[in-house]
């Protein structure tokens, strides 16, 4: 027996020195009253009628086998400091957005008959925009707008007012005079004839029709035309 001891050693030959009859006795288990078991006896039982004993787990029907991370809490971000010393001037605003109103023969023919405004905005307005900034400069109700880019490269709006609008008296208030002369970014000469095409001419549709044929042979400079049409 080299290095290993069995304790079969001690327990022949020196008894007293066995490890065996060194242990410490093992410790008895206290006896639970009666009346704490029937506690927990209870509570288990109140615990199972009101949960159910034969609780089932749903599990959760997929129909895609790809996982996605569910959005969980996102915090907005809180600067110390801002990151511009000045915050950007809206440069796209409801005067640059409408430039001037067109007041051509099929204009006024849409004005009309489909009480509609028509109107040059500006290229890169949308026609949200276009609407809201009718309604403030207009005050009126926008039912559809519409818009095409022009083979000239200027942006068309075709502005349909809500029933409870007509188109023919916004025309006739003066709105596109005031927004001719207010600061737009078109042309002087445009803006001005606007002006006196729609505040200036009453609210006869004929009347206003041979005004825009007596501005159209004015500019044209045939004096003999020009009196031929006064005589008429």
């Amino acid at each position: 027996m080299s290095g290993v001891v069995s304790p079969l050693y001690y327990s022949r030959g020196n008894p007293q020195r066995s490890p065996f009859l060194n242990m410490a006795p093992k410790a008895k288990k206290e006896a639970v009253p009666a009346k704490t078991e029937a506690k927990v006896k209870a509570l288990k039982a109140k615990k199972a009628v009101l949960k159910g004993v034969h609780s089932q787990r749903k599990k959760k029907i997929r129909t895609s086998p790809t996982f996605r991370r569910p959005k969980t809490l996102r915090l907005r971000r809180q600067p110390k400091y801002p990151r511009k010393s000045a915050p950007r001037r809206n440069k796209l605003d409801h005067y640059a957005i409408i430039k001037f109103p067109l007041t051509t023969e099929s204009a006024m023919k849409k004005i009309e008959d489909n009480n509609t405004l028509v109107f040059i905005v500006d290229v890169k307005a949308n026609k949200h925009q276009i609407k809201h900034a009718v309604k403030k400069l207009y005050d009126i109700d926008v039912a559809k707008v519409n818009t095409l880019i022009r083979p000239d490269g200027e942006k068309k709006a075709y502005v349909r007012l809500a029933p409870d609008y007509d188109a023919l008296d916004v025309a006739n208030k003066g709105g596109a005079g005031e927004r001719g002369g207010g600061g737009c970014n078109a042309a002087s000469s445009q803006s001005d004839w606007t002006s006196d095409m729609w505040a200036g001419v009453g609210g006869d549709v004929s009347y206003r029709r041979d005004y825009l044929v007596y501005v159209a042979m004015s500019a044209a400079d045939d004096d003999n035309m020009v009196e031929d049409f006064r005589k008429d």
